[in-house]
């Protein structure tokens, strides 16, 4: 409810009011200090309601706490894609790595044979055509003019003359 104040009527011709009375409105709120702001207040008193998603987010991470290595590894991986974070790529061993290639090295080899030896006739697999140049590749940059300078000023007749040429030439 909304105080009213009542305001002498001298007040009116004064300050340029129409009636002499008028809402007040409210203080504001007194200030705080630092101490005041840092102290924590109590948590609001409500019933703890446990809804069926928090149920099944402790119950997993309940469970999670016994996975092995590995699996607890793809848990929390999946936790971080679900906040948005970024998963880092899973790191292998080099030897166990090399051992892959070479099994995989293998495997080709005894198919090619395989279809050597049952007669399919198939197009030779292209490798990757990588033309290497001798010399490495220059920069290009405009060349310093040699005989175009006049006591260190740049002579434009000759560029002139040729714009010239190929404008009577078209």
């Amino acid at each position: 409810m909304m105080e009213v104040l009542k305001l002498p009527p001298e007040a009116s011709s004064r300050y340029g009011f129409s009636s002499s009375e008028r809402s007040v409105v409210p203080p504001p709120p007194p200030t705080t200090t630092t101490q005041q702001k840092n102290k924590k207040s109590p948590p609001p008193k409500t019933k703890a309601v446990l809804s069926l998603r928090d149920a099944k987010r402790q119950v997993l991470e309940l469970g999670a706490s016994g996975f092995s290595k590995r699996a607890k590894r793809v848990f929390e991986t999946q936790r971080t894609e679900a906040f948005g974070g970024k998963v880092k790529a899973q790191r292998m061993p080099f030897k166990m790595l090399l051992g892959i290639r070479r099994a995989e090295a293998k495997r080709e080899r005894r198919e090619a044979e395989e279809r050597r030896a049952a007669g399919v006739v198939a197009a030779a697999p292209k490798k990757d055509l990588v033309t290497r140049r001798s010399t490495p590749k220059k920069r290009r940059a405009p060349k310093p003019p040699t005989d175009d300078l006049r006591d260190g000023v740049l002579d434009v007749s000759r560029f002139l003359k040729k714009k010239k040429q190929q404008q009577q030439r078209a």
